[in-house]
């Protein structure tokens, strides 16, 4: 059997004080702060006593753009609201047209939900691309009546009104654009008390010599095209309701920063291509049933698509189709011009039967002898 081990000896306190490697365990102990400041009076290493020191926080300011056009002031969700809202609307003049609808109307029309119509209908009021001209009829249950802005007319409007800068965070907010040296680059906070004083004396001169120009040799070449953000487009409707199909959670930064990663490899790449390879590849996740982040995984597998010789094909195959469709369409349209010239020339045949006269008329709408033509 193997032998026990002895217990070890306790540490005493005397040791612990006496020992050279243990010496000062015991400080935090016995520490006074009223000790303390006596014993650092008048040992302080700035001239001018203990300052407090201001610590600034730093943090990288949003970026001002200009809204040249309609869709730089409006979220993903705005601008759907707005085009669907545009195109069911019925002309009131070259520059407005009118409807009638509730938020679940906008809710059938767009593809979003009533809490996110009624938020993106509001904003839209507030940025003067639509008015509201009459309110809502509860005895009727009738919405409110919206008058939708043209492009041209919302540019106007928004100039006059001094709305032409945004910035882009959560959504799309309107705001003034700072002169050049009023504002500072991020907010500068002194934790408490006053701010810190300088110590006396002149401020240092700058470096003895001349001041030396850029860096020696050739500017490095980048390898990797790098992704901006800012140059991807403002707005993506057609991304954004392809990603709306698979998840409840889209927001503005990650349907740009997936188009722009798609047009980093292929630059002239559509929406509708983005739109293409987003259902292919959420089904594929889904059927492999391993993917817990659907969306970081699009964010991923998505621009891959657009990589090398199989993005080509893809191009190649659906040319292809869509020439097979419009010749398909072209035939179907020709057969059926033939058929209406044979029927048309049944009944100037003074020859054919009545059964075929009859069945010509059918064919090409003519109401038989003595009925009247349907109304509308």
């Amino acid at each position: 059997m193997p032998k026990r081990q002895p217990k070890p000896d306790l540490i005493t306190p005397d040791e612990v004080m006496d020992s050279p490697a243990l010496r000062g365990f015991d400080t935090f102990l016995r520490y006074r702060p009223a000790e303390a400041k006596s014993a650092t009076a008048g040992h302080s290493g700035s001239p001018m006593g203990d300052l407090p020191i201001g610590i600034p926080i730093i943090r990288p300011p949003q970026k001002i753009r200009r809204a040249v056009k309609v869709q730089d002031a409006h979220s993903i969700g705005e601008q759907a609201l707005y085009q669907a809202l545009w195109n069911a609307a019925i002309p009131e003049t070259a520059d407005s047209r009118l409807i009638r609808i509730g938020y679940g109307g906008m809710q059938s029309l767009c593809g979003l939900d009533k809490s996110n119509c009624k938020d993106n209908i509001l904003s839209l009021i507030k940025k003067l691309a639509i008015e509201v001209i009459s309110g809502f009829d509860i005895r009727r249950n009738e919405g409110n009546t919206y008058r939708v802005l043209s492009y041209g007319a919302i540019l106007k409007r928004r100039k006059a009104a001094g709305l032409e800068w945004v910035i882009r965070s959560r959504g799309v907010q309107f705001v003034e654009q700072p002169p050049i040296g009023e504002k500072p680059m991020g907010d500068y906070r002194s934790p408490m008390g006053d701010s810190p004083i300088a110590p006396g004396g002149n401020s240092p001169g700058g470096a003895v010599g001349e001041t030396p120009t850029g860096p020696m040799g050739k500017t490095p070449i980048a390898f990797r095209k790098e992704i901006k953000l800012e140059e991807a487009e403002p707005s993506s409707p057609v991304v954004w309701k392809a990603l709306r199909q698979h998840s409840e959670v889209v927001d503005d930064e990650g349907v740009r920063r997936l188009v722009a990663s798609c047009r980093a490899l292929a630059p002239d790449c559509t929406e509708e291509e983005i739109a293409y390879f987003i259902r292919a590849k959420a089904e594929q996740a889904r059927a492999g049933r391993a993917v817990r982040n659907l969306i970081g995984f699009l964010q991923t597998a998505v621009p891959r698509c657009f990589e090398g010789s199989a993005f080509r094909e893809f191009r190649t195959e659906q040319d292809q189709k869509r020439k097979s469709e419009q010749q398909q369409r072209l035939a179907a349209e020709a057969e059926t011009a033939r058929m209406l010239a044979e029927q048309k020339a049944v009944l100037a045949d003074p020859n054919a039967t009545e059964e075929d006269r009859r069945f010509a008329r059918r064919i090409l709408g003519i109401p038989e002898p003595g009925e009247g033509r349907p109304d509308g």
